[in-house]
């Protein structure tokens, strides 16, 4: 790399050229902090580190900046960021540093604008495309904030070194294709932030809402949905801009690629919010669509799109004389085999439509080898009877669970608003007759108790006095045996003669 003089005031301290680091080892030097997040398996980076790098960033002078960017400071924070945002399952560690590294990602390319864009290009700045690459991978994070910022940052490069940066995004957008096996170049962006939008509740409330929409947990969650709807918004935009894309036929490529991958539905979606700085963008890519398709189809679509034999005869008369004739009969005659029944013809023809837009919209240069498999095309399609029905009965479930999830919303607001009414009566009820009983419980357990003891005691006093009460019999038999000896025992009568009654002497030897 060339030597570069350093911008800002005076040369970085400790350097001779301003390019070398004062010393690895000092904390907060950029090369110290290279060296944290060059460590294997990321073991020193921490939230704390990362977001000291971010003020850092942000408040050091430019020759600090361009140290850091002369180490390849970019490329390092863009391969951590690369290996956060493919991790399965993330921490809110992770997604704090994720925000935080695209932060660092964001300032950098705002430094390097004033640094040596001029000199340079944003392609040698970056020294690789790897750094975007992890941009719009953060376009899929689990965190709203760092994909907003992604996306300010990929705007930002699609309008900084035109057209090499607008490139470059496109081509990060083609690797996350690739990565993900989807159909369409803009499909896995679209379908995050289609999945994002759906996943809002209710009138902006966590009724109904999405585990990522959750996640954020505040009263501000539904103004971040804003303004992370109108950060895509612009990206889209930029992407199909005239300032990024002079050619009409690169535009509309651009565009059938978005289309392809529900770019429509979700301008329908964002447009129910009512969100005026977000209708405006939608409104300026309709304006700039409908200008492009009068441009190219202006004169046939304008006037005979309702027409197919003035079309036909435009056709012919654009190729009469040429070379391209003989390929359009060739076209015509093959049609022609298509089968007669409704149901093959549609399929046929459903495919064909494809097979058509694709090669006008997007290839513009086709190999002389290149060949289509309408066999694989065909087996994508299904019966458009079928798929109507479909999307009715899906609408018409779409509907029920509304109303299911609506009902659900106004008796949980109907619970919430007699909270301190019958609910919390019978809440007070309920938590007094737990009381009672437990004081029920236990004074059944103590009179139980008392019971036993009662038992316990009445048994030993019974023992007792049955014991007593055998002692006394043994004593009265043996006091009845020792006077029965005795000649003194004699029958008296009463004086009345009608009751007999036997005397016993007590004191034989005193009458003696």
């Amino acid at each position: 790399m060339n030597q570069r003089k350093p911008s800002g005031k005076g040369p970085v301290p400790g350097s001779k050229s301003g390019t070398t680091p004062a010393s690895k080892d000092e904390k907060g030097a950029p090369g110290w902090y290279i060296s944290k997040f060059m460590k294997p398996e990321m073991r020193e980076v921490t939230p704390k580190l990362v977001n000291h790098l971010v003020v850092s960033l942000r408040t050091m002078p430019l020759s600090w900046v361009r140290q850091f960017i002369d180490l390849r400071g970019m490329q390092v924070v863009a391969n951590t960021l690369g290996t956060l945002t493919k991790r399965p399952n993330k921490s809110q560690q992770d997604l704090q540093m994720e925000t935080d590294l695209v932060r660092c990602l964001k300032s950098l390319l705002n430094n390097m604008l004033m640094l040596v864009l001029n000199q340079y290009g944003i392609g040698e700045a970056l020294g690789s495309s790897h750094c975007i690459e992890s941009l719009s991978f953060t376009l899929l994070s689990s965190s709203m904030q760092a994909r907003r910022l992604a996306c300010e940052a990929l705007t930002f490069l699609c309008y900084c070194d035109i057209p090499q940066g607008h490139a470059l995004v496109l081509s990060a957008m083609d690797t996350l294709q690739d990565f993900h096996n989807d159909g369409s170049r803009f499909e896995p962006w679209l379908r995050s932030l289609g999945q994002m939008i759906d996943g809002r509740g209710r009138m902006g409330s966590m009724v109904g809402a999405g585990d990522d929409y959750r996640r954020m947990g505040n009263a501000a969650a539904d103004n971040q949905l804003m303004d992370y709807a109108l950060a895509n918004i612009l990206l889209v935009n930029a992407i199909v801009s005239l300032e990024t894309v002079d050619s009409l036929d690169s535009r509309q490529s651009i565009r059938h690629q978005l289309n392809k991958a529900g770019v429509q539905q979700l301008l329908k979606k964002l447009n129910a919010f009512g969100y005026e700085l977000l209708s405006r963008q939608i409104d300026r890519y309709q304006e700039l669509a409908d200008a492009d398709s009068e441009d190219m189809y202006g004169d046939i679509i304008q006037s005979t799109s309702q027409d197919p034999y003035e079309i036909f005869e435009t056709l012919l008369d654009n190729m009469d004389g040429k070379r391209s004739y003989n390929f359009f009969l060739d076209m015509l005659r093959h049609l022609s085999l298509i089968p007669e029944d409704e149901e093959s013809q549609t399929k046929y023809f459903q495919v064909l439509n494809t097979i058509v837009t694709d090669v006008v919209l997007e290839r513009k240069e086709l190999n002389a080898d290149a060949s289509i498999s309408v066999s694989n095309l065909a087996s994508k399609f299904v019966d458009q009877d079928q798929l109507d029905q479909a999307l009715i009965e899906a609408a018409e479930a779409n509907e029920a669970a509304e109303e299911a999830q609506q009902r659900v919303a106004e008796l949980e607001l109907e619970v919430a608003a007699k909270a301190d009414g019958l609910v919390g009566q019978l809440k007070s009820k309920n938590e007094h007759l737990e009381e009672m009983l437990r004081i029920s419980t236990h004074t059944v357990e103590t009179l139980q108790r008392q019971l036993n003891d009662v038992q316990h005691e009445y048994q030993q006093n019974l023992e007792a006095m049955n014991n007593q009460m055998v002692r006394f019999y043994e004593v009265l038999k043996q006091k009845n045996a020792s006077t029965s000896q005795r000649p003194s025992l004699r029958i008296r009568k009463s004086k009345d003669g009608d009751i007999k009654t036997w005397n016993v002497s007590s004191n034989d030897s005193s009458q003696d």
